[in-house]
Order: C-alpha cells, then structure tokens, then sequence
C-alpha cells in the first residue's frame, strides 16, 4: 500500500481531513474544558490564580469556535489571510521555543521546524494575495 500525500494546504479540505478535525477538536475540547474547569475551581476555593489558567481558558473558547465551525461550517479553502495569520503564528511559536531553548537546552531543532514552516506557510499565503 503507498501514501500519497497533498503538500498543497490551499485546496478544500478531505472528507477524511474533516472526521480528523471534528475527532481532535472533540478530544481538545475535552481536555482544555477539564483544565479550565478545575483551574475554576482551584480560583473559587481560593487556592490558584485566575491568570495561571488563562492559556486554557483561551485555548479551550478558540477549540470550541473550531470545532463548532469543522462540525456545522462549509468547506472552504483557506483565504490568503487566513494562510498568513497561521504563518505568523507558527513563526511566533518557533521564535518563543528557540528563545526557551537558547536558556534551557541547547536541542534547537524543534524552534527550527517551527520557524521554518511559520516562514513557508506565511510565504504560500502571501503568493496567493499577491496573486490578481
């Protein structure tokens, strides 16, 4: 048996690419939702800061948005904009492991992959604009 795979990412999404959101989203939901709620709960007893869950809380509204939107939305192709939001934010991603990684270890190679995929999905996004 081959796999074939479709380096493409500006094309409608695969039925079987859809099941996978719908299921990860679900799964991060879950477990985003789990965290915020006993990070709630620690917060009403007194116990832990509201702020040293606010990375859930955020993660947990933007995996519902997702999945609200894989589940009941139209498939469509990801706008330029789109492609370039997700560039820039895998970029960030990668600078913020290199600058940890500069501090703790010295094993950069997964600030590398960051960066540079941040830096070729940015690059698609911004073709497409260009484009006419």
């Amino acid at each position: 048996m081959r796999l074939r795979f479709n380096w493409n990412i500006d094309r409608l999404p695969t039925k079987r690419e859809r099941i996978a959101t719908i299921v990860l989203g679900l799964i991060i939901c879950a477990l985003t939702g789990a965290i915020s709620y006993f990070g709630i709960a620690l917060f009403i007893k007194g116990e832990s800061g509201f702020w040293q869950f606010s990375f859930f809380y955020v993660l947990f509204l933007l995996g519902l948005w997702s999945l609200v939107r894989a589940i009941f939305g139209k498939s469509t192709k990801p706008s330029s904009i789109a492609m370039m939001a997700v560039g820039l934010f895998w970029l960030s991603m990668g600078l913020l492991i290199l600058f940890i990684s500069l501090e703790e270890s010295d094993e950069l190679y997964m600030a590398i992959m960051g960066i540079a995929s941040g830096i070729a999905i940015f690059k698609q996004g911004y073709r497409k604009r260009a484009k006419p």
